[in-house]
């Protein structure tokens, strides 16, 4: 299905199907929520971004 349609797919009216796992925060987050939250944590160690 995610071969023919993409990485998320509606399968009813209130259900989607996420195949890739960097979308999930951006679909089921909330507004107010901050999605850059590992880049931030990473930085306070050091760890370069890819």
């Amino acid at each position: 299905m995610h071969e023919k349609y993409g990485p998320i797919v509606r399968i009813s009216p209130h259900e989607l199907h996420c195949n890739d796992p960097s979308f999930i925060d951006t679909l089921y987050a909330g507004g107010s929520v901050r999605r850059d939250k590992y880049e931030y944590f990473a930085s306070q160690f050091g760890i370069p971004e890819v």
